[in-house]
């Protein structure tokens, strides 16, 4: 997702650059219905096709569309934010929200109070980030650690490459598209995106049905003798007849496994002879000396 993010800010930026009419509503001659159509048309050029390979479900797809749909808005007011002063671009936010409001019934829910000020936020960090990275002045303390935790986000290897290049444009995108992703998709739509992608690949999981094959009777295999009573094994005689027996008394030697144990010594010897004793399968014998 962030990768298709990534493309998608590109070309948008790319869009405007090439337009050099819209680039200049956008960044000098404001002029509310030439944005309007900008942006209605941009939106309709969108392959929905890369948002496919993400989800497949038509609600998923609606969904991340709207998402999408909202960052290109944010990137649009923050374009015209970079090349103007807070007051100008509060007045254009509002004039432009209240037209937009009427064209674009569907996305009403993005026209509030929040989104403006969220807006005129990353607005000013953007701002306060040219200042201290490219013009090496100083900014108020407040703003000052939202700032540098911000450019500790994103690290000095990007701002060194992105932010300090030497061309206006592309210093506004790189800032605006990093602002985004990472202050809105990261900490917002982020984690509600990878659930939807996690619950439709668990939907498309095979599962796949075995059957268990339960003897009718138990009963004790030769060789687990052999191996307990591995110190008689030149006496093969006594192995099976000791076997036989315990077939006999139905002894079953997964009592004995220890835990955590898959090597053949999982049984254990003394709890297998004790318990032979006392089945009375094994008869010790005694030798009683009378003393006189």
């Amino acid at each position: 997702m962030n990768n298709m993010l990534n493309i998608i800010f590109d070309e948008y930026y790319i869009h405007i650059i090439d337009d050099k009419n819209i680039y200049n509503t956008l960044t000098q001659k404001y002029d509310e219905k030439k944005i309007i159509n900008f942006f209605s048309t941009y939106m309709n050029t969108i392959n929905k096709t890369d948002i496919k390979k993400i989800v497949s479900s038509e609600e998923d797809i609606i969904f991340i569309y709207g998402i999408i749909k909202k960052y290109i808005m944010f990137y649009t007011f923050l374009f015209i934010g970079f090349f103007h002063d807070e007051t100008k671009l509060t007045d254009i936010i509002l004039n432009l929200i209240k037209n937009l409001k009427n064209i674009d019934k569907e996305e009403y829910d993005f026209y509030n109070s929040e989104n403006t000020a969220i807006i005129l936020k990353m607005n000013n960090m953007i701002h306060n980030i040219i200042i201290l990275c490219c013009n090496n002045e100083t900014i108020s303390d407040i703003d000052k650690e939202n700032t540098l935790h911000f450019i500790d986000s994103i690290g000095n290897e990007y701002i060194n490459t992105y932010i300090k290049n030497k061309n206006t444009n592309e210093r506004a995108h790189n800032a605006i598209k990093m602002m985004i992703i990472i202050n809105l998709y990261n900490n917002k739509e982020k984690v509600e995106i990878y659930k939807r992608v996690e619950d439709e690949q668990n939907k498309k999981r095979e599962y796949r049905i075995i059957d268990i094959m339960i003897p009718s009777k138990k009963y004790v295999d030769l060789n687990l003798v052999r191996y307990t009573f591995r110190k008689y094994k030149k006496n093969s005689l006594l192995i099976k007849e000791i076997w036989k027996m315990l077939q006999q008394n139905s002894i079953n030697f997964a009592m004995y496994k220890k835990e955590d144990t898959f090597s053949q010594q999982e049984y254990d010897l003394n709890d297998v002879i004790v318990d032979l004793f006392k089945k009375r399968i094994i008869i010790p014998e005694l030798t009683i000396f009378l003393i006189s």
